[in-house]
């Protein structure tokens, strides 16, 4: 059949035969659609249809000149129409059934007419309208059509079929995300750009908690780091995510107070999730009372408002949702569509806001810990808890039993995985012993419990519990408890009275600790040699020591730390310290009754600065034999920008610090440390002031990803690694 006779089969006026403009460029593109045998397949079916009461007429037919009465006959168009809504799936558009082509929504998108311009034709010719929309021809065309977003509601969105654009509301916000650059070809534009005109920066993305609509990127070099303003742009990406973004043109730079434009960008590819799209938050009715999601919203403001079905609801929850006011659930992200809201579920139902046990479960949920016992299947091969080394454990060690071997931890730690020992030697030198559990002896590498724990990372520490990276019978048959003999590795150095180092060497050795101290029992002999302890003052002693002996090996240790920490700060290290609140909990209870503020004293400086001398060593000897697959942990410097913001923050409060050097900053921080010699009020002053500088200069460290550390070794040290 051809086009014309397929119209004159239709016409039952002139103004059906006749083609509007919108008709003629819709010709002239290539038609996947066969209109004329679908036309007349359907006039057909018409022909034997029985008559049937005509569908609800809209508006505009009632209008005008063209308006249709209810004893009019009904035209073929109109047939055509009814029978084809039908046949096929429809959109209601202004209350016209517009039927969907499969082949067009698939290839370019849904586009039909806008609301005034397909009154305005309805007025004019409502058959030449029926006719266009019978024949495909809305590849042209835009509308407003009524889609469900991500929370279920109806709303009406500005459907575009450009790739990589969103769309936009009445308001003009954008509701949509814009597509991503394909990893490949990311890669290839990261890698072929010049330094000198860069368009796409790689980097982890920061959110800022005070304002989730801001989030950044820093720069390559020590430039500004980049804006990314507002949901739109984050393109859906979340807190630590590795992304790729592309810097937007000069004129879309934020300009600042101080007349320096900032970069802004948008993100074009997730090059890697690190966030588990989880959260701990509430969940609400929606603010339009919606009956079939509700809304979560994240105790963490840096992650989207979630809407969530209603077959994830808790019983009741609609008809009584104060009741649920302060309930915490856990939830995740299923998929973010809209700006405003993401999609997800339910996955848990934590427990009550202020109870011990539901806010440390919402803690470990909210930073994706896992606290899961290990099965049998991967500890089997474990020895038990009780176990002892025996001969074929030991050959091959260097066997250090007999000597003075001993701990020196926090009062409440259960695992204790490093011990010391000192010994003077016959050339007037210490020999002293640096001695780490050796775990590796019972885990071997690359198994499924290797994994297992490679995952975990680290032990997890919350104020009632602690959960350990190692299962607990691995930790018990490791920990270096008196009085049991005990596998370890160990680093061994012949030191001088000054702290110098003469020599040193590494070995796998078995001991057996006589005594385990804490701080304050190590705290008590160097403030106090001569002490004369009681029995209920001390621990158990195990083997022929004395608590004589015992102090003064203490006190040996202590004067060689004191002499190391003085040359590693003349050689320009820097140490920032940052408060760190100890909870105290009731024994019985597990329920905290109180806390305190831990200080740095004299024996945490011991221990700190041996560990770090051990550490150093292995590193520099893993350098030195190993250069290509050594992977070694250094602090970078902190960022100029940044320190000098805070250094003229802290002049108009008096305080003066000089950032020409990891050596200068360090003699400004001790400048203004509290004397103890002090009163009370000066005292108590200048340490709240010190706890304030060090906190300031350890935000400038933020690009380096080591705030918790206390030990920030200078890059130009000529004893640091």
């Amino acid at each position: 059949m051809s086009d014309n006779g397929g119209q004159a089969n239709m016409s039952g006026s002139s103004g059906i035969a006749k083609k509007s403009r919108r008709g003629k460029r819709a010709n002239n593109k290539p038609n996947p659609i066969n209109v004329e045998q679908m036309l007349a397949t359907t006039l057909q079916k018409i022909e034997v249809q029985p008559k049937k009461r005509p569908p609800r007429r809209p508006k505009a037919f009632n209008q005008g000149s063209n308006s249709i009465d209810n004893n009019s006959e009904i035209s073929p168009a109109v047939k055509l129409n009814t029978v084809l809504h039908e046949q096929t799936n429809a959109i209601a558009v202004n209350h016209i059934q517009a039927p969907i082509v499969p082949q067009i929504i698939q290839n370019q998108g849904v586009n039909l007419m806008n609301k005034k311009k397909l009154s305005t034709k309805c007025k004019k010719n409502h058959l030449s309208k029926n006719q266009q929309v019978i024949r495909g021809q809305t590849e042209n065309l835009s509308m407003n059509i009524a889609v469900g977003d991500a929370g279920g509601n109806r709303r009406k969105n500005k459907v575009s079929n450009t790739p990589g654009k969103s769309t936009e509301n009445k308001k003009g916000n954008k509701t949509s995300f814009p597509d991503y650059i394909p990893q490949t070809l990311i890669r290839k534009l990261l890698v072929n750009q010049t330094s000198k005109e860069i368009e796409y920066v790689e980097g982890n993305i920061r959110i800022n908690p005070k304002c989730f609509k801001e989030a950044y990127v820093a720069m390559p070099n020590d430039e500004m780091d980049i804006l990314i303003d507002g949901i739109h742009d984050r393109n859906r990406a979340l807190e630590g995510d590795l992304v790729a973004v592309k810097i937007n043109p000069t004129d879309k730079w934020r300009n600042l107070k101080s007349n320096k434009p900032q970069k802004t960008a948008t993100v074009v590819c997730i090059l890697e999730k690190i966030h588990p799209r989880k959260a701990v938050g509430f969940l609400k009715v929606m603010p339009d009372k919606n009956n079939r999601v509700a809304l979560f919203a994240p105790r963490d403001h840096k992650v989207p408002r979630l809407t969530i079905d209603s077959t994830y609801w808790p019983p009741n929850f609609y008809s009584d949702p104060e009741s649920y006011a302060n309930i915490m659930f856990f939830a995740e992200i299923i998929s973010w569509n809209d700006v405003r809201y993401a999609h997800g579920k339910i996955l848990k139902c934590i427990g009550k806001t202020g109870d011990l046990r539901a806010e440390s479960c919402a803690i470990v949920l909210e930073y994706d810990l896992d606290m899961t016992p290990y099965s049998t299947e991967l500890t089997q091969d474990l020895p038990p808890s009780d176990y002892q080394p025996v001969a074929t454990d030991i050959d091959g060690r260097e066997d250090w039993r007999k000597k003075c071997i001993f701990t020196i931890d926090p009062a409440t730690a259960a695992d204790l995985d490093d011990a010391m020992s000192c010994s003077p030697m016959e050339n007037g030198n210490f020999e002293v012993g640096v001695h780490i559990a050796d775990v590796t002896h019972y885990l071997n590498a690359f198994t499924p419990l290797d994994q297992a724990v490679a995952r975990r990372a680290t032990t997890i520490y919350l104020s009632d519990n602690v959960y350990h990276m190692l299962p607990k019978q691995l930790c018990n048959v490791c920990s270096l408890l008196p009085g049991y003999d005990k596998l370890a590795f160990s680093v061994i150095f012949e030191m001088t009275p000054g702290g110098d180092i003469v020599r040193h060497r590494f070995t796998k050795t078995v001991i057996n600790s006589c005594c385990q101290f804490s701080y304050e029992h190590a705290q008590v002999m160097i403030m106090n040699p001569t002490k004369k302890w009681s029995n209920d003052e001390i621990p158990v002693i195990k083997g022929s020591y004395t608590i004589s002996e015992l102090c003064t090996v203490v006190n040996n240790l202590n004067n060689l730390a004191v002499k190391m920490r003085e040359k590693r700060f003349e050689n320009g290290s820097l140490r920032i310290d940052q408060p760190k609140l100890h909870v105290i909990v009731d024994r019985e209870s597990g329920l905290p009754i109180s806390f305190t503020l831990e200080e740095q004293k004299d024996s945490n400086r011991l221990i700190e600065e041996f560990m770090l001398l051990a550490n150093m060593t292995v590193a520099r000897h893993l350098y030195e034999n190993f250069p290509d697959v050594s992977l070694l942990r250094c602090h970078q410097p902190p960022l100029m920008r940044n320190l000098s913001k805070t250094q003229t923050m802290l002049e108009k409060f008096g305080i003066h610090i000089d950032i020409e050097s990891a050596g200068a900053l360090q003699a400004s921080l001790v400048r203004y440390q509290p004397d103890p010699c002090g009163s009370t009020k000066d005292f108590y002053l200048a340490k709240c002031r010190a706890v304030v500088m060090n906190i300031l200069c350890a935000k400038t460290m933020a690009d380096s990803n080591e705030l918790q550390q206390t030990e920030i070794q200078c890059q130009t040290s000529s004893r640091g690694v």
